[in-house]
């Protein structure tokens, strides 16, 4: 039950945010708070994380045209405001990392990601050490994915490349006999390596292009379904759609619980209930 409130406390979060840009309604800030309270009282800096910067882009994509001798200027408050605010996130995002490890580690002590990340000398010195979370979140999933093109030996595992396709909540109970795969990992502590890993290790290049177009193809689906059917919550399935594909730089997006189930309530929002009076 908890990767399904989870998922839902996440869709829910982007339906309240567009709610509150549109009607400036405080009441609807606050329940926007307690949902969001619900990662930040399990320490699930990914989700806090993701739902704030889905709540900044619909506020950026809210803004009404500007005059033209008043553009540059508001243009450059806009860039200034969105570095800002994504310096100040990606600063939390390090200081709860630290502080998810125990009392071992103080919150503004990154010592130990330094080390796992294997920080040298090329890295900044008047930056701070929390922001170097991000960077690692950032590089090692591409470095992941690479090391196991370079390295590993595709083959032709088509059972397994299936399984790719389908949601972790449904091939968990319904093939029991499934084990998943391993993948190559130069450190086995940054385990994420993309969407694509394990389709390249089971079909080659041709597992990526084909995972690509089946994460187009779901995201045109459910755009277009939402368009057709229920216009009213097009702009929130928008922001889920986005959050599905940017998280397949980390994981794969279709399998990952999460994601499948965000994906699975865009599509049952085109279900029209009707009241009988």
């Amino acid at each position: 039950m908890h990767v399904i409130i989870s998922a839902f406390a996440i869709f829910y979060s982007v339906y309240l945010a567009y709610i509150f840009i549109i009607f400036k309604n405080k009441k609807i800030l606050v329940e926007y708070i307690m949902t969001i309270s619900f990662f930040i009282l399990l320490l699930q800096r990914q989700n806090i994380f993701i739902c704030l910067l889905l709540f900044l882009n619909m506020f950026l994509a809210s803004k009404r045209k500007i005059k033209k001798n008043e553009r540059v200027l508001k243009r450059i408050y806009k860039y200034l405001l969105i570095i800002i605010i994504l310096s100040i996130l990606l600063y939390g995002f390090g200081v709860v990392g630290n502080m998810r490890y125990g009392n071992k580690w103080a919150w503004n002590d990154s010592s130990m990601i330094s080390i796992l990340g294997k920080m040298n000398q090329k890295y900044p010195s008047f930056l701070p050490k929390e922001f170097f979370w991000s960077y690692v979140y950032i590089v090692s999933p591409l470095s992941n994915l690479n090391e196991n093109v370079i390295n590993i030996r595709y083959g032709d595992n088509v059972y397994y490349f299936i399984m790719e396709f389908i949601p972790e909540i449904i091939r968990n109970n319904l093939f029991s006999s499934y084990v998943k795969q391993s993948v190559l990992l130069p450190v086995t502590s940054l385990n994420a390596s993309t969407s694509y890993v394990r389709v390249y290790n089971y079909f080659g290049y041709i597992g990526l292009y084909i995972m690509y177009f089946v994460q187009m193809l779901i995201c045109l689906f459910t755009l277009i379904l939402t368009y057709k059917n229920q216009r009213k919550y097009f702009n929130v399935v928008c922001n889920i759609v986005t959050y599905f594909l940017i998280f397949s730089f980390f994981e794969n997006t279709i399998v990952y619980s999460t994601t499948a189930l965000l994906i699975m309530y865009c599509i049952l929002c085109n279900i029209k209930i009707k009241k009988r009076r």
